[in-house]
């Protein structure tokens, strides 16, 4: 299924440059990141607080999704038409402003989206999701091939069939969740939006430093140049495809057994995500320079430059990944945070001094300098809190080898399409409290990855990152009821600890997390 949505947003992705050439790619990738970037600052996090509470609140969490997207996307709407009213965007929208209206009312269904979407992955039912992405991706692709066929295919065609493709998939997600009214509890929805509040900084941080280049660029060259630019960044998403899929594929390992056992899978899979990263990103870049003109037109040669200044950038974000679902378990939510906050600090400033001077390419090398900044820090910290010599990541000849019967025997493909666990059997001491039940200890939850934009690339979706949603959850679990979060609760529930042999699923504090971690194994 995942592979038919690949390839049905490819096919959008390729509409839509034909049919509207880099100027208008430009223009509706304008209109789209502004209405994505109110989503990803108005969601206040909070699918990442139903996850603390969703073993003793789940049909309350039900409803209360259902009733908080539309809730918290008109306000996150009327917000952002205020400040667009104002001209705080900075951005001169001309004709395209009743566009971002339209696609600012897009908001509420798709916020909508994002917590069904949530719920129903925290409840095992990963394939309703996918099917809804598949519905939503089939009427984008099928509206735009029939108004391209008919020659109606324009920019305001395109931004309202993407409008109606978001809200989509809310009648398949909707009928499978079947949310009763009388189950929404609004004490609890406020503490949810409170508690996902708190740490919805660093994840809008991490968000932002994916996306405030195309509204740099925007703001500092033409529409023609931001069409090029989010073409190459389109395709260096579906290059990370087959990194993330190993990435998930290696997190049940790496969140069981001690830290000693954990650290050793990660650097397994980190030397693996090394060589898997560095040929995808030869590949592409070997490719490029035939594949780009050849499938969009002669217009789009010239996102080639950009794509090619894009790789560095690329192959750190593949090598980085298995190592920062790692250091989850050294518990340092707030450090994660500050360091995604820094990294958009640094895209920012880079952005601003290099695209003046050298345009796409320099929005490019920017986006790269953040993404290797993220990757550096996290591998310095795993090495530092574990031992392991840097050397260590890189892949020898074993894992070069496994790699390549995996890539003859379509391994990743299978990976890819490997459904998430469900949360119950993730969670361990959940401690009901007087305070209406607060899980005291949660182990790694990873849910997979919703799609709550439809199409390819960093345009068309939200991009959630399991890894923080995790680092939110676990923090956020003791900071509601005054215990630590890394302190074992007690109660019936709770097995007793044996220092000798630690039990798999015990979530251990920062400081003892890397006092073992610094031990051999």
């Amino acid at each position: 299924m995942r592979c038919t949505v690949v390839a049905l947003s490819a096919a959008t992705a390729v509409v839509i440059a034909r049919t509207l050439g880099p100027d208008g790619r430009g223009a509706y990738a304008i209109v789209v990141t502004l209405a994505t970037t109110a989503l990803a600052l108005g969601h206040l996090s909070v699918d990442q607080a139903h996850a603390t509470r969703w073993p003793v609140g789940r049909r309350s969490i039900m409803a209360n999704s259902a009733l908080l997207g539309p809730v918290l996307g008109l306000l996150t709407t009327g917000i952002a038409l205020a400040l667009l009213a104002g001209g705080v965007t900075g951005l001169e929208l001309h004709g395209q402003r009743s566009l971002v209206v339209l696609a600012l009312f897009a908001v509420p269904a798709s916020m909508t989206v994002m917590y069904l979407s949530n719920v129903l992955v925290l409840d095992g039912r990963v394939g309703v999701v996918d099917w809804s992405a598949l519905i939503g991706n089939v009427l984008q692709c099928g509206a735009l091939l029939a108004t391209a066929a008919l020659g109606w295919l324009s920019v305001e065609w395109v931004v309202w069939i993407w409008a109606v493709s978001a809200a989509a998939p809310l009648i398949p997600l909707l009928a499978a969740v079947r949310p009763r009214w009388r189950h929404v509890d609004l004490r609890l929805a406020g503490r949810a939006i409170w508690l996902g509040a708190r740490y919805h900084g660093g994840s809008a941080a991490l968000y932002l430093t994916y996306r405030v280049d195309v509204l740099i660029l925007a703001g500092l060259a033409s529409t023609a140049e931001v069409g090029l630019y989010t073409l190459a960044v389109t395709l260096a998403e579906l290059i990370r495809m087959p990194t993330d899929a190993y990435a998930r594929a290696s997190l049940a390992a790496q969140m069981g057994g001690d830290l000693a056992q954990a650290a050793a899978v990660t650097v397994r899979a980190t030397r693996i995500s090394v060589g898997l990263a560095g040929g995808c990103v030869t590949a592409l870049c070997l490719a490029a320079p035939v594949v780009i003109p050849v499938t969009y037109g002669p217009g789009f040669s010239a996102s080639v430059p950009a794509l090619l200044a894009l790789a560095p950038g690329l192959l750190a974000l593949g090598v980085g990944r298995p190592v920062s679902a790692y250091l989850v378990r050294l518990n340092r939510p707030l450090t994660m945070s500050a360091l995604s906050v820094a990294a958009l600090v640094v895209n920012v400033t880079v952005n601003l001094w290099a695209i003046p001077r050298w345009g796409i390419v320099g929005c490019a090398l920017s986006s790269s300098v953040s993404y290797t900044l993220i990757a550096a820090v996290h591998i310095g910290r795993f090495c530092r809190a574990t031992g392991t010599p840097v050397r260590a990541l890189l892949p020898g000849r074993g894992e070069l080898t496994g790699l390549s019967r995996r890539l003859r025997t379509a391994g990743l493909r299978v990976l890819a399409r490997r459904p998430a666990a469900p949360l119950e059997d993730v969670l361990v001491a959940a401690d009901p409290g007087p305070a209406g039940g607060q899980v005291a200890q949660v182990e790694a939850p990873f849910v997979d990855e919703p799609e709550h934009f439809l199409g390819l690339g960093h345009l068309e979706r939200v991009p959630t990152d399991p890894v923080d949603q995790v680092m939110a959850a676990r923090h956020a679990a003791g900071a509601g009821n005054g215990r630590r979060p890394d302190r074992p609760a007690t109660g019936p529930q709770h097995r007793p600890h044996d220092p000798q042999r630690p039990a798999p699923a015990q979530v251990q504090g920062a400081e003892a997390d890397e006092q073992e971690a610094t031990q051999p194994s």
